[in-house]
């Protein structure tokens, strides 16, 4: 059965990377929760899905001021049916893992926010797994239940080298014939392709070299049906409660 993974939470109906988000897609019945990952500049890692915030790294950032910052009282006019909260905060990534932590039907679908192209706006990839891994192995949350994506090849080996069992996937907002040669060379049985990039040929290729694959950002019953004949592993949504009900009248 294929899984639906909350993008950023459930944005299409709650601010995205918000504790209110991430309730509602775990209530909907989500197989998984997608976040993205950043560092503040005294260590704290948080989750926000730009390098920056109002102009500002995250990097650049300390806890306490990215705390400053309301998230969910502007409408995204992207997402009609969104409703906004007042007064929401960045949270921490050890606050999503406390929450989450007695949920053990819910996967966490982890991206971490380095970018090889950008490499100055965020902490080095080290510092990122070194930071990450003791975390995860404090609350003890079974290594099943984890999914790491990152568009970043470094980010990719420096999981590996400090010892990390999970599974991993590949970013990429961009087809290349050699991707399955990539994969080998990351080590990795995993690849996370934007929806626009696949058709039946692609998705044949990835099945063939026996590579799972978690599409993003797909929202739409026509995708998810194509998806499902193809043979991905997972969808990305912003709207898991939509993509449930479209899986369950399948079933």
């Amino acid at each position: 059965m294929i899984e639906i993974h909350g993008h950023r939470g459930a944005r299409a109906r709650m601010p995205e990377n918000t504790m209110n988000g991430f309730r509602y897609a775990m209530q909907v019945g989500a197989d998984a929760i997608e976040v993205d990952i950043g560092m503040s500049k005294d260590g704290m890692l948080v989750l926000n899905h730009d390098r920056s915030i109002d102009g500002k790294l995250l990097k650049d950032l300390t806890w306490e001021e990215i705390q400053t910052f309301d998230v969910g009282s502007k409408p995204n006019p992207d997402f009609p049916l969104q409703v906004t909260t007042s007064n929401s905060r960045i949270p921490s990534l050890e606050s999503f893992l406390q929450f989450f932590d007695p949920y053990p039907q819910v996967g966490l679908n982890l991206e971490i926010k380095t970018c090889p192209f950008h490499p100055e706006e965020t902490w080095e990839p080290m510092k990122f797994a070194r930071a990450i891994l003791p975390l995860l192995n404090q609350y003890d949350i079974a290594k099943k239940r984890i999914l790491f994506q990152s568009f970043d090849p470094r980010m990719i080996l420096a999981l590996k080298a400090e010892g990390s069992e999970h599974e991993i996937s590949y970013l990429i907002d961009s087809w290349s014939d050699d991707i399955v040669d990539t994969c080998k060379d990351l080590e990795i049985s995993n690849v996370s392709p934007k929806v626009s990039l696949l058709n039946e040929e692609r998705c044949k290729l990835l099945r063939d070299a026996s590579l799972n694959f978690y599409v993003w950002t797909s929202n739409h019953e026509a995708e998810w049906n194509n998806l499902s004949l193809w043979g991905a592993k997972g969808i990305i949504t912003d709207d898991p409660e939509a993509a449930l009900d479209w899986r369950d009248s399948k079933n």
